[in-house]
């Protein structure tokens, strides 16, 4: 309960602060300041990253966060988080809001295929909105439809230049419209956050 109500307080802090600045535009009889409200809501999250890094349970407490804005910003059935283990050259999932489908001690070998060209060497977002547009590297697309998730979004997660991991997100036909697309990258600072406190915390063993 304690990490839903410091979530739903930095939620209503914002909204407090897009209403007051829509409260004072209307009052001058100005255009409410978009670049502002962005500016505040950066605030916010970084004020709410500090916390969560400073207290114990950061990982989880992230892990809650990231899931959070996935929701409230774009929206998924399935969300996983995947860090790129070169030294290993293995790509595993270090957070899954499926454990029961996606658990997080799974891993697979780091390909060199068409994908991993586009995601993770160029650093674009793979987005396929139907079964028949996912390449063909998607082997898993009945186990994809058999859960009700037809369409899927691969953001890469970079950090100093170099691809670290991979944010995927799974929903029904058609859901990853332009403007969800570029509500996606909102959610990239939380996910290099996470990934980060993962290699934080191999570099400590």
């Amino acid at each position: 309960m304690a990490k839903q109500k410091a979530i739903h307080s930095s939620n209503r802090l914002y909204i407090k602060l897009r209403l007051k600045i829509t409260l004072r535009c209307q009052i001058l009889g100005k255009k409410p300041n978009i670049q502002a409200a962005i500016s505040i809501e950066y605030h916010i999250k970084m004020q709410e990253l500090a916390r969560i890094i400073s207290q114990t349970g950061t990982e989880t407490k992230l892990f809650d966060l990231l899931e959070q804005e996935v929701q409230d910003k774009v929206g998924a059935k399935l969300v996983t988080l995947m860090w790129l283990d070169f030294e290993a050259g293995r790509a595993r999932r270090i957070y899954t809001n499926r454990p029961d489908l996606y658990p997080t001690n799974d891993s697979k070998p780091i390909s060199n295929n068409p994908w991993h060209e586009h995601v993770i060497i160029n650093q674009n977002t793979f987005v396929a909105n139907s079964l028949d547009e996912m390449d063909e590297q998607f082997t898993d697309k009945d186990f994809f439809s058999a859960h009700g998730c037809a369409s899927v979004l691969n953001m890469p997660i970079a950090i100093n230049g170099k691809t670290v991991g991979s944010l995927n997100l799974l929903h029904e036909e058609n859901h990853f419209t332009e403007e969800r697309i570029e509500k996606t990258q909102e959610l990239a600072l939380t996910a290099m956050v996470c990934i980060m406190l993962q290699q934080s915390n191999l570099s400590k063993t």
